[in-house]
């Protein structure tokens, strides 16, 4: 065999490790595409963040059995804008137990997505409410604890600052008898027509009618009443808007309250000017008539909204004995609309009207009705209201005074006029419902440990791609030293003035090769163990609420 057929045969060597195909794209391509993906997806997560809160209003103690009602608002937060659930579907849980309580679209013309529910006969104890909200193909889950009570509780009121609900009312003397002036709710708002109720009695209490002539200062000019009579029980009413916070009504021959503790000759009396009766009024964006202030138990209770701004959404939640029972909501398109409740128990109950999702503590009009029962009739239900207006000092005489006449033949008297001003007279307070859930806690809370999460394995990953690479190359390192040292002892060995390898100055050379090497090697591992371990600290310290 020549020379040539056993080059011919001969394997090639092996190539050189850096040579190496795999070797190269591993570091050239792989590890730096590894990185770049890493430090991609950092930053896009570190660029993540909630574009929206959600806020659910709901009583923490919810009656067993009973209904009740929740409202949900979505906000968009980079726009400020309202937006509305595609659907909500809501669970109590209670013991690890889940139960439907509802599950429907959301609503088509609000800013504010309401539910109303019978609450399940859950033992009373603490539960969880857990809402699922879909919205703009998203999903949210957020969660409130609730208490389930086997009654309701006495109801905590808010009364605005502009009210005073244990002031007097404004009164005058006409000759031996009396005569005051009474609003719906806390005062009749100005710019908006109102009801005002005029009742007159004697010095004890009981009603009397009168007719006298009338006067009127701020108010809107138009057809104006020019006396006022009222009625069997005492009792009138007008609607008027009033224009200013000075509003008053001169009855002809009125005289102050102070009158009274004149002589009985009159003489300090005479002397006196007409005393105007000043009721109260108040700046308020919103008002309200209940047309049927006594509704049958197959009858809705209608009402006439007026409000200052022209159009815009409508609240109306609606509470009994204490507990918020049902919510509604619309969108008007003008000052003026006309509303529709269906009362879901009997008995007096208390609407409260406002344009605020978030039960604006001012802006809101409260208004009391009374949804008679099964075989109930309108008497029954007016002699209800009348002995709840006993409790009351300022009405307990003129209440039991008309108790007291027989109510039942409805002659001399309007049963509407008389069961309205009696509810009236209920007014103290109005209840601002809670929050249950801010959503952007929840979240933020929820966002950020996913995103340490997610970036601490990032950093382990680039940690350990910069310790495979260390690895990788010192290992290289090493290789190509022992290659290179076994060509240099070839060549030596080939030398003729070198006998043998084994000498004093070949070892001392070979351990100086290889601690130089094992210092390049380690050198090289802590500077590629350090950049990587700069890397990620540097995506570790990208916060993840950055925009």
């Amino acid at each position: 065999m020549s020379t040539s057929d056993f080059e011919n045969t001969a394997p090639d060597p092996p190539p050189d490790f850096f040579s190496r195909r795999v070797v190269r794209w591993t570091l050239f391509i792989a590890f730096p595409l590894a990185i770049f993906i890493l430090v991609s997806a950092a930053i896009r997560i570190s660029q993540l963040g909630i574009d929206h809160s959600i806020f659910v209003y709901g009583q923490k103690r919810v009656v067993a059995g009973w209904p009740a009602a929740l409202r949900v608002t979505l906000v968009d937060d980079p726009t400020g804008q309202y937006v509305l659930p595609s659907s909500l579907r809501g669970y109590l849980v209670q013991n690890g137990e889940r139960q439907l309580i509802f599950d429907g679209p959301g609503p088509a013309d609000s800013v504010a997505l309401t539910r109303n529910y019978k609450v399940p006969a859950l033992n009373p104890g603490p539960a969880e409410l857990e809402l699922d909200v879909r919205f703009d193909n998203r999903r949210r889950t957020v969660r409130a604890a609730v208490e389930i009570v086997a009654a309701p509780a006495e109801e905590g009121l808010t009364i605005p600052s502009d009210t005073n609900p244990k002031k007097k009312p404004s009164t005058v003397v006409l000759e031996e008898n009396r005569a005051q002036v009474f609003t719906e709710d806390r005062g009749a708002p100005t710019g908006l027509g109102s009801v005002f109720f005029f009742r007159t009695s004697d010095p004890s209490g009981h009603p009397v009618a009168l007719e006298r002539g009338i006067a009127f200062s701020g108010l809107r000019q138009g057809d104006l009443p020019q006396k006022i009579t009222t009625d069997r029980l005492g009792l009138a009413g007008v609607q008027l808007m009033p224009i200013d916070m000075r509003l008053g009504f001169t009855l002809k021959g009125a005289r102050p309250v102070s009158s009274l503790t004149a002589d009985e000759t009159g003489r300090a009396d005479s002397q006196q000017a007409d005393s105007p009766l000043h009721p109260p009024v108040i700046h308020s964006g919103i008002s309200a008539v209940v047309q049927n202030p006594i509704a049958r138990a197959d009858e809705p209770v209608r009402l006439t909204i007026n409000q200052v701004a022209n159009g815009g959404p409508l609240y109306a939640d609606l509470f009994h004995q204490g507990q918020w029972i049902q919510s509604t909501s619309a969108w008007l398109s003008s000052d003026r609309a006309s509303l529709t409740i269906d009362p879901p128990l009997a008995g007096i109950s208390r609407v409260q009207l406002t344009t605020s999702a978030f039960a604006s503590a001012r802006s809101v009009a409260v208004r009391h009705f009374y949804k008679l029962a099964k075989n109930e009739t309108v008497t029954s239900g007016l002699r209800t209201l009348l002995r709840r207006l006993t409790r009351s000092s300022a009405d307990q005489s003129w209440a039991q005074a008309a108790l007291a006449l027989p109510l039942d033949t409805g002659e001399g008297f309007d049963h509407r006029l008389a069961a309205a001003f009696a509810l009236s007279r209920l007014y103290a307070g109005h209840c601002e419902i809670p929050q249950l859930v801010y959503s952007r806690n929840e979240d933020d809370a929820e966002l950020g440990a996913y995103k340490s999460r997610f970036q601490r394995m990032i950093m382990i990953a680039i940690l350990s791609l910069g310790l495979g690479i260390a690895i990788l190359v010192t290992f290289l390192g090493v290789t190509t030293h022992r290659r290179q040292a076994r060509v240099s002892m070839m060549i030596m060995a080939d030398a003729p003035e070198l006998d043998t390898l084994d000498t004093p100055d070949n070892e001392r050379r070979a351990r100086t090769a290889r601690w130089t090497v094992t210092i390049y090697g380690i050198v090289v591992f802590f500077a590629l163990a350090c950049a990587f371990i700069s890397i990620a600290i540097l995506v570790d310290s990208m916060t993840w609420w950055t925009k």
